[in-house]
């Protein structure tokens, strides 16, 4: 029974083993055909990634050839100006950092005459292959890996032949890239981490290696003779042995650079290929040996008919399975027990085997799609013929009911649905554009990552997306975004809508962006194909529109006749520029306002005089020439056959293959009197940069037309000048005034006697001259020459000048020849210096005048509120110093009295200063030394002006006397000091000097009303910013100030003017803005014995004056009567009060033996003091008078109080100068 149980149960074991040989076998055979599809997928992608660096690598190129090609037309590349071609070429450099260097090379010794990094030693190119290729091809040529010898750097140079236009090769461009910067290209490897990228050059010598590029550049790639040998037949893979043993596969395609080798290649470790189908492999022997196990150990256990039966069972179910029915099941009921896990286990396997089939079928169709897909993007860079087949591609990895293809602006704010196929939504059509802000798009394009939107709720989608209700009410519930990215570049979005709820799921997710991948590179690499064809065509037509120019100023200024200059244009425009035709037209001045034709060139086949074109406002005027000449503005039609202004000329336009135009204005004399008519043969061929370039040929042909026919007037004017010279010499000698001939640019052509006398000249060094550099010395036409004005006004000019020390009266009459043409000039000049010096006489007397008014109308003003004024100040001065004497050292308050006292002062002073400068204030004039003065103020006035300013004391010497009042005179140099100072702002240099002049009859009219004789003249010059002439004429009017608000009262340079008129004297500035300012003063000097040179010395006592005598105070104002009565009483006096004169006769009838001085106050109703004084004296001989008063000098003067030998103190006075005078007058003996 054991024996037999023993052999079941090894029939079962061998069964079991019979029966996983078939599910092993299927295994190995599933690895191998993964390991088949692994190796052709990453052949595909190798492949597709290769491809992509040669397009980069040829758009790289490409940009270096079109800006080689540019350089090869620049002028002075073909005449060899090395000057200029360094110049150009380092700033390329800058803006290029993927050049090494940019030079030139001569032909044919190779020599580089000119380049962005300058060598320090001759290089020859002879040998080089990128020199030989571009003379022997004459065309764009690439080298090889060398390292520069001027830069140091590992390069590849390219070269571009220089052809002149017969044909010749003059020499070669040369760029230099750099393969560091070259590098950079190969950003992305999409083959994994042991993938290896490499370029290598014709020679087989590495240009760029990822990874280590460092390492490998410029050494000899080992494989690169095997690979050339297997591109030469056509080959784009292999795998290759390397000697350690190790197998690679290597993928390989030629970079598309005319007649090079150059490759780019990918290898990738076989071992790496196969790492993910190796892993799957034996995770699928795991799983079998465990269902192995399992099997083994039921069939040790259970040996019963029963399981026989099941093992019957799962044996049929494994040959089912090994004939490759995969649905094949054991049919054994799972549950507990040996054959049932086994049967279990069974079916798993065979559930695992189907699944793994159907991933592996499915994974082998998603990467054909792919790989098909790769092939549509990489087929065409025109992105409009990709869109359509990759739908259908992508329609068999993702279901979709449809799907929409969304282009993004650089700018990312605006999308363009640029595909759309499938269920129409309403309002959404291809072509359409929509703001990226608040919709969809922004969203993946922030968060960079596929989004899945779907569901019923209307609402929800409303709240997130308002901008795709539209399509969920047509009833597209799933809708799956994908954003478009390139090289991390956000590029646009990708739509899939399906009408099923919850159609997508994570696995279309990542299908949608692995293809948002593929399609975003190739909406990047269609864009950046645009570009270049843009850049390439704009900067082909710049530069045919700048050769046109070129060549046209050439001609321009060799030419002699305008005829012959306009039909050369034309030639030009047409020849050089390949347009189609050119003309260009007069506008005439007739009736039907026709344009004339001139000259043309081109194909124009009687187009010109059918066209019947005219520059009015009708339907012969709307075309670009009639707009032009009439507006004066360039115009131009971008198409012919549709523009409806064209009507007239459609018909014929066709015939002659016109399909766009430009017109450009041809101005003079502000006016547009012709056009230059462009014709060409493609629609909108005209864009802004070359219709910008155009119109600047119009405005130098216009140019060169107006000097040519100025050239001509020019000739004929002279000629007639010249024929009339000896008739008018007689004439011309005659006239007593000097007169002459001059053309319009000012040059003497003719001059009589009379003005070869003015000028002290002979003929010949004044005929041929210019005016202006004979009478005035300059090189330039003065700012007020009447021969200027008269060219503009076309009428007589007249001007009184200065001609060293006489007045001239210069007379300009135009000379116009029968054409109306202004060809000259007549010009007289006569000497009128006796009449000017009069009026300038009647000039100085009139500004006196209204000097003098100003002054008397201000004076006034002053002098009504002076009294009052000075008896407030009397009050408030006097009871601050009374207050000030009581108080203690460190009495609160004493500050703040010192500071009334203070401004109380200033009051005074601003009195006084309004008093001075109109002349009101009484002074007290003496004879004095003007230099004692100045150097008794040398201390303080540098104390004023700040160490920042300079002060020069340049004192004459035996100056004489001056009469004026010292204080007074004190207060003009501190006034002109400060005013210097404040002009410095920054320092400078302050010079008072003095001088003793003779006046005379002079020129300056401030001077010339001093009487002849000796004057002691006082100069104050600054170093500042100076005057300009407004201000100057304002300076001495009273309030007038430049200075910012509360920093100067404007009555500065009044009271210095007032200070000096009642000095008799005069004062005079010289002023220009940015050379300083000079104030010259003039006092009447005084020559007689009696003066004594030594100045009386002023004696100030320490100690105020005081007294036992009785003074008597006659004052109307309470206030400043009891001030002063407390002042004298203080200093001991005895003293009586009368606030009117009745009172004090009565006062000093009463007690007249005791009075020993009367104060009396001038002006006082009934009787003034004068009058009162009088009476008093009458009665008392012997008694002193001292008079007060706050009115100004001619209010008292007009009472008589300023008489020789009175004595009178002004208000406001203070505690000090009071009880001085007071002393002063007791102690006069007279």
């Amino acid at each position: 029974m054991k024996r037999s149980l023993s052999s079941l149960r090894l029939r079962l074991i061998s069964l079991i083993l019979l029966a996983i040989i078939p599910a092993l076998g299927l295994t190995f055979y599933a690895f191998f055909e993964q390991r088949q599809e692994a190796i052709g997928r990453l052949k595909a992608q190798s492949l597709r990634f290769t491809q992509l660096i040669a397009l980069d690598a040829q758009h790289f190129v490409e940009g270096a050839r079109q800006l080689l090609f540019t350089l090869a037309q620049f002028p002075p590349v073909e005449d060899g100006d090395a000057v200029s071609c360094n110049r150009l070429f380092a700033n390329l450099l800058k803006e290029h950092p993927q050049f090494a260097n940019i030079g030139a090379v001569r032909v044919p010794d190779g020599t580089i005459f000119a380049s962005a990094i300058p060598s320090k030693e001759s290089v020859s190119a002879s040998d080089r292959a990128w020199f030989k290729g571009a003379l022997e091809n004459r065309d764009f040529s690439v080298g090889n890996y060398e390292v520069d010898n001027i830069t140091g750097k590992a390069i590849v140079k390219l070269g571009y032949p220089v052809i002149d236009r017969a044909g010749r090769i003059k020499a070669v461009i040369f760029g230099a890239l750099d393969l560091a910067w070259f590098a950079q290209l190969p950003s992305q490897n999409p083959l994994g981490g042991g993938a290896v990228l490499t370029v290598v050059d014709n020679a087989g010598t590495i240009l760029v290696r990822h990874p280590e590029h460092e390492k490998w550049v410029g050494k000899s790639m080992p494989e690169a003779s095997t690979i050339q040998s297997l591109l030469n037949r056509g080959e784009r893979n292999t795998e290759i042995t390397l000697p350690d043993g190790s197998a690679r596969f290597y993928t390989f395609s030629r970079l598309p650079f005319k007649g090079s080798k150059a490759f780019v290649s990918i290898e990738v470790p076989k071992k790496l290929a196969f790492a993910p189908i190796v892993k799957i492999f034996w995770g699928s022997l795991l799983i079998l040996g465990l269902v192995t196990a399992l099997a083994l150990t039921g069939a040790w256990l259970l040996g019963d008919v029963l399981i026989l039966r099941r093992i019957q069972s799962l044996l049929e179910a494994t040959r089912r399975l090994a004939s490759g029915d995969l649905s094949a099941r054991s049919g054994i009921q799972h549950g507990r027990g040996e054959i049932s896990e086994l049967a279990e286990a069974f079916d798993q396997m065979a559930e695992a085997i189907k699944e793994r089939e159907e991933h592996t079928r499915a994974l082998s169709q998603e990467n054909e799609i792919m790989a098909r897909i790769g092939q549509i993007i990489s087929s065409t860079l025109k992105i409009e013929e990709i869109y359509e087949r990759f739908a259908e591609e992508t329609r068999r990895l993702i279901p979709f009911d449809r799907i929409s293809i969304n282009a993004m602006d650089p700018e990312g704010e605006v999308a363009t649905v640029a595909y759309i196929w499938g269920v129409e939504v309403p309002h959404r059509f291809q072509g359409q554009t929509y703001p990226v802000r608040g919709s969809a798009t922004e969203m993946v394009l922030k968060k960079r990552k596929a989004l899945i939107v779907q569901g019923d709720d209307e609402n929800e989608l409303a709240a997130r997306f308002p901008l795709l209700i539209p399509s969920f009410q047509v009833g597209l519930r799933s809708k799956l975004i994908v954003p478009l990215l390139s090289r991390d570049q956000m590029v646009g979005s990708l739509f899939f809508h399906s009408t099923l709820a919850n159609a997508y799921t994570e696995k279309h997710l990542k299908l949608a962006e692995r293809v948002g991948l593929q399609i975003g590179g190739a909406i990047a690499s269609a864009r950046l194909f645009a570009q270049h064809e843009r850049a390439e065509q704009e900067l082909r037509k710049a530069h045919r529109a700048l050769r046109v120019i070129y060549d046209c100023n050439h001609a321009i200024t060799r030419a002699s006749h305008e005829l012959a200059l306009l039909q050369e244009v034309c030639r030009i425009v047409t020849e050089v520029g390949g347009y189609r035709m050119a003309w260009i037209g007069y506008a005439e001045e007739d009736d039907e306002k026709t344009v004339r034709p001139v000259a043309q060139a081109g194909y124009e086949d009687g187009y010109i005089e059918s066209a019947k074109i005219t520059w009015a406002e009708n339907e012969r005027g709307f075309g670009a020439m009639g707009k032009a000449i009439r507006t004066g503005r360039p115009c131009v039609i971008k198409n012919i056959m549709t523009d409806p202004d064209c009507i007239p000329w459609r018909g014929e336009a066709a015939r002659h293959g016109y399909a766009s135009t430009i017109a450009v204005p041809l101005i003079g004399n502000d006016r547009a009197w012709g056009a230059l008519a462009i014709y060409a043969a493609e629609p909108d061929a005209f864009d802004e940069e070359e219709s910008r370039l155009l119109t600047e040929l119009g405005n130098d042909l216009a140019y060169g037309i107006e000097m040519l026919r100025t050239q001509a007037k020019q000739r004929e004017a002279e000629k007639a000048l010249l024929d009339a010279t000896h008739q008018w010499r007689i004439t011309f000698d005659a006239i007593h005034d000097a007169v002459s001939l001059m053309d319009i640019d000012g040059n003497i052509l003719r001059c009589n006697e009379a003005m070869a006398k003015l000028l002290d000249r002979p003929y010949r060094e004044i005929n041929g001259h210019r005016c202006y550099t004979l009478v005035h010395g300059t090189n330039e036409p003065i700012e007020q020459c009447p021969h200027v004005l008269m060219r503009t006004t076309r009428q007589r000019e007249q001007q009184v000048l200065p001609l060293r020390d006489r007045w001239i009266n210069v007379t300009v009459d135009p000379i116009i020849d029968e054409k109306g043409d202004l060809i000259g000039s007549v010009h007289i000049m006569s000497d009128i210096t006796e009449k000017r010096q009069a009026e300038m006489r009647m000039a100085s007397l009139e500004e006196q005048m209204r000097q003098a008014q100003k002054m008397e109308a201000i004076g006034r003003l002053a002098g009504a509120v002076a009294h009052d004024f000075n008896n407030l100040l009397t009050v408030i001065k006097g009871y601050s110093q009374l207050a000030l004497f009581q108080l203690g050292e460190d009495a609160p308050g004493k500050e703040s009295i010192k500071q009334i006292e203070r401004a109380s002062e200033k009051a005074a002073n601003l009195i006084r200063q309004l008093l001075a400068f109109s002349r009101r204030q009484v002074m007290e004039a003496r004879e004095v030394d003007i230099n004692a003065l100045l150097r008794d103020l040398e201390k303080m006035l540098r104390r004023l002006i700040g160490e920042d300013v300079e002060l020069v004391m340049d004192l004459g010497n035996d100056l004489g006397r001056i009469k004026t009042d010292p204080g007074q005179f004190e207060q003009v140099i501190f006034n002109l000091a400060v005013n210097a100072r404040d002009a410095m702002p920054k320092g400078g240099k302050l010079t008072i000097q003095t001088n003793q002049v003779e006046m005379g009859a002079g020129l300056d009219f401030k001077t010339s009303l001093l009487t002849p004789g000796r004057y002691v003249m006082l100069s104050v010059k600054d170093t500042g910013i100076g005057m300009p002439p407004d201000v100057q004429k304002r300076i001495f009017e009273p309030f007038f100030t430049t200075k910012e608000r509360g920093k100067g009262t404007g009555l500065g340079l009044s009271t210095v003017y007032g200070i000096v008129k009642q000095s008799g004297g005069e004062i005079v500035v010289h002023s220009k803005p940015g050379q300083g300012t000079t104030f010259n003063i003039y006092f009447p000097r005084i020559d007689h014995e009696s003066y004594n040179k030594e100045r009386e010395e002023e004696k100030r006592v320490q100690e105020v004056p005081a007294g036992k005598e009785t003074i008597l105070v006659v004052e109307d104002n309470g206030e400043v009567r009891s001030l002063a009565a407390r002042i004298l009483k203080r200093q001991g006096y005895t003293v009586f009060e009368a606030s009117q004169p009745a009172v004090a006769l009565d006062l000093c009838e009463r007690h007249g033996a005791v009075i020993d001085m009367v104060l009396t106050d001038v002006i006082m109703p009934g009787m003034n003091g004068r009058e009162f004084a009088e009476r008093v004296l009458a009665i008392r001989p012997e008694m002193k008078v001292l008079y007060m008063s706050g009115y100004p000098g001619d209010t008292i003067g007009e009472h008589g109080f300023l008489e020789k030998g009175l004595h009178f103190i002004p208000k406001p006075f203070t505690f000090e100068t009071l009880a001085r005078k007071v002393r002063e007058v007791l102690d006069n003996p007279a």
